[in-house]
Order: C-alpha cells, then sequence, then structure tokens
C-alpha cells in the first residue's frame, strides 16, 4: 500500500512538474516573436472596454444627457 502511494505520488509529481517552474517571460525585442494567446486576449480585453464605453458615451450624447456622458451627474 505504502509503495503504491510513493510510486502514485513520484507519477503526479513526474506528470506536473510543468506547473512547478516558474513562467519566464519572453524578450520584446525578439524579431519575428509571434503573440502569446494571453497577450492576445489581453489586448481584446482591452478593445472590447474601449468599444463598450465609446458605445454607452454615444448612447449618453444622443439622449441628451452631455453632463451626464462626461461624468458630471
Amino acid at each position: 500500500m505504502a509503495q503504491d502511494l510513493a510510486a502514485l505520488r513520484s507519477q503526479l509529481r513526474n506528470d506536473l512538474i510543468h506547473r512547478l517552474r516558474p513562467m519566464a517571460g519572453r524578450d520584446p525585442k525578439e524579431r519575428g516573436r509571434p503573440s502569446s494567446s494571453l497577450e492576445l486576449l489581453y489586448d481584446l480585453t482591452y478593445v472590447i472596454a474601449f468599444a463598450v464605453a465609446a458605445e454607452q458615451l454615444a448612447h449618453q450624447i444622443t439622449e441628451g444627457r452631455v453632463a451626464r456622458s462626461a461624468g458630471h451627474g
């Protein structure tokens, strides 16, 4: 029983070793460096946030709530 448990722990440690290594940054000056999925998600989040803010601002202005749309009310 103890041997099985030790073997299981050893196998799990070997399978999950990638989670124990710290994540290293990439050189932003590297030529031809593609964007990572995380970088693209981060950029897309900002694009969507600004698009929603611009749509809400346009809606407030068309409703005649200029002071509220500028953050004064």
